[in-house]
């Protein structure tokens, strides 16, 4: 499972004002200082959450069994998707915070 989180140190800013779209003044590059991206895995056996990693950057969503898909829009506004396969080593759910 995917899920985007607010960043632990994000403190709240002004968005500058843009010309149309949905949200004016939002962005990839403003989001990424926002927002986090939660990956867990979950055993649907136990049903429960066997592991979790927390990054400061933004996944997609999923391409495929174990494939999650990685978004940088950081150069010049061209965005640069990059496939990262998740592997689970050892993960035990008692070692969860």
């Amino acid at each position: 499972m995917l899920a985007r989180v607010a960043d632990p140190e994000w403190v709240g800013y002004d968005l500058p004002a843009a010309e149309g779209g949905p949200h004016p003044g939002w962005n990839r590059h403003l989001e990424d200082g926002v927002l986090d991206t939660v990956l867990e895995v979950v055993d649907p056996e136990l049903g429960a959450v066997v592991a979790r990693a927390r990054y400061d950057e933004y996944f997609a969503g999923f391409a495929g069994p174990g494939v999650v898909v990685h978004y940088d829009g950081s150069s010049n506004d061209v965005g640069i998707y990059t496939l990262l396969r998740v592997a689970l080593d050892g993960a035990d759910a008692a070692g969860l915070p």
